[in-house]
């Protein structure tokens, strides 16, 4: 018998980008690696677009989380890697899921094992895998816990949203309500 513990989920499905657009600042050079994006910067989805991303990512990351589960968008943001652009290795802190749309050309985003490092410390060849080098393309989502070590390698020309999921019980008192209005969409500060 074989079963594995401890294993990491990570999801993908298909997203409409025409249904998603995000008004965003660009800023060059954020991060060791230089990085332009719009991290950290003043984002806005419209209504319909936040409406259309997280009922889609509800629906695909639902089946793994318990009972009466909300899904909140803490923060959404645009990286564009223009030539030989890259992302250090990084983790997205205080959020449960994070997730990377990928808007134009080919993934680049490796994903590492969360022991990596201990199978490195004690195995000098390792027959466990330790890295993912993924293959997503335009008009995919993926969504992976946000404590999972990932990277952007060397790229030229593509673009990717990506944001940051706190899952709340319905329940609690302290539940995020929903930063959406009719007139100004979903906007992220």
């Amino acid at each position: 018998m074989k079963f594995n513990l401890f294993s990491t989920p990570i999801f993908m499905t298909n997203i409409d980008l025409d249904k998603i657009n995000i008004e965003a600042e660009i800023v060059e050079n954020k991060w060791y690696s230089n990085t332009n994006t719009s991290h950290g910067k003043k984002n806005k989805l419209s209504k319909d677009g936040y409406h259309y991303l997280m009922t889609t990512i509800a629906k695909t990351i639902m089946p793994v989380l318990p009972g009466c589960s909300k899904v909140n968008l803490l923060n959404i943001w645009k990286n564009k890697y223009i030539t030989e652009d890259f992302q250090e290795n990084h983790i997205h802190t205080e959020s449960h899921f994070s997730f990377i749309i990928y808007v134009k050309g080919a993934s680049k985003t490796v994903f590492f094992a969360p022991h990596k490092n201990l199978i490195e410390c004690f195995y000098k060849e390792s027959f466990f895998d330790q890295t993912y080098q993924s293959e997503f393309r335009p008009g995919q989502i993926v969504i992976f816990p946000s404590y999972l070590e990932h990277m952007v390698k060397k790229s030229s020309n593509i673009e990717t949203y990506a944001g940051n999921l706190l899952i709340t019980n319905i329940d609690e008192k302290k539940a995020m309500i929903e930063k959406v209005n009719d007139a100004n969409g979903y906007v992220c500060e």
